[in-house]
């Protein structure tokens, strides 16, 4: 259920927000302002869940608010509204949960909020915890993270997490947390050490059985961790038939690159195969809204791909059929040069020849 804070220097805005969402029974409380700066020095003293923020105000834009309440409230959901459809880009930059065009109607407040709650399933049991971008593990209640004692604990807690609900053997969990280590036995108690860490980490959670141990092998209670990677990963294990709705509420959940504010060794190639799940889903989404004619909202899509992988030349090509379709070939081609300028800054190079004609029969024709 949402505690809202809303902000708009449009009086009228802010006044049919707070009417529409009067009629949302999900909405706890409402509290609106016009200032962001007031905003913000209330958001300091209230647990707000959930923002709607006007993108282009005086002194502070929605984007520079976006980042300030994250800032004070990690897990705040964010939505974005605004009569200018150009801001999307940025509004996804920013992880924005939503982004709704003025003027919106009652529909389009509750179709964001429908979703939102979709998300928030994840979180309803004893510790939540968010790998999709930062790492954050949040006791059920509570506003702020566990504090773990060293980062090693906190790497044994995330490498369990990653195993996808199995259990792990010691021998690995020791081999994969200290490759290098030449001494066994004091591999082993580095281990040992780091178990009791964890543990009191998630007893002072609430949680005190929460790190299990099967003979040789360790694993997490489930029952009592909810995670966006597990929700994510069930939808993406079957993107190929999931429903559009399912597909929105997956892309949602993926805030940014697996456990994105970490270097651990044995990161780098989960964190390609997340974003190529994430990037799966993405172009199942787009197919799914263009077989809805939803131009619109497939167009946001495409863009959400090229942030991920601005050298993608499939979604480059479909963004400038698409905008041809919705805007004519002008805007077709000035699209296409910002993404061939961008395509040289990161290659070095422009794109291959077959790759460029592929372009200009599309912009010719």
């Amino acid at each position: 259920m949402f505690h809202v804070l809303a902000v708009d220097d449009e009086h009228g805005s802010l006044s049919r927000l707070s009417r529409l969402l009067e009629n949302e029974p999900g909405v706890l409380s409402l509290t609106t302002f016009t200032n962001p700066e007031e905003a913000l020095s209330d958001a300091r003293t209230k647990e707000y869940n959930l923002a709607f923020l006007d993108m282009e105000m005086p002194h502070m834009n929605g984007l520079t608010l976006a980042q300030k309440l994250r800032e004070i409230r990690p897990s705040i959901s964010i939505i974005f509204l605004t009569a200018y459809d150009q801001y999307a880009l940025n509004a996804f930059r920013v992880h924005a949960d939503g982004y709704i065009l003025k003027p919106f109607s009652y529909e389009d407040i509750h179709n964001e909020l429908v979703h939102l709650l979709d998300v928030r399933q994840v979180f309803l049991k004893k510790l939540h915890v968010q790998c999709l971008g930062s790492l954050q593990c949040i006791p059920e209640g509570a506003d702020l993270p566990i504090k773990f004692r060293t980062a090693k604990a906190e790497e044994l807690f995330a490498l369990l997490i990653d195993s996808e609900k199995k259990p792990r053997t010691r021998d690995f969990l020791i081999d994969t947390l200290w490759p290098d280590a030449e001494d066994a036995e004091k591999a082993g108690n580095h281990f040992r050490v780091t178990c009791s860490y964890l543990r009191n980490a998630l007893s002072e959670a609430g949680l005190p059985e929460a790190l299990q141990r099967y003979k040789d092998s360790f694993t997490l209670d489930y029952t009592k961790i909810d995670c966006d990677l597990f929700a994510f990963t069930e939808i993406a294990d079957r993107y190929t038939t999931a429903t559009k709705e399912e597909l929105l509420t997956g892309v949602m959940l993926y805030r940014g690159a697996y456990l994105e504010d970490r270097y651990y060794d044995w990161l780098f190639d989960r964190q390609a195969w997340f974003s190529s799940l994430y990037m799966s889903m993405l172009f199942k989404l787009f197919e799914l809204q263009m077989q809805d004619n939803d131009n619109d909202a497939a167009e946001l899509t495409l863009h959400k791909i090229l942030l991920n992988d601005p050298l993608n030349e499939n979604a480059i090509r479909q963004s400038v059929l698409l905008r041809k379709k919705n805007r004519g070939g002008s805007s077709a081609k000035d699209l296409y040069t910002e993404m061939r300028n961008r395509y040289e800054e990161e290659m070095g190079l422009p794109p291959s020849r077959e790759f460029e004609k592929t372009i200009r029969d599309i912009l010719d024709s």
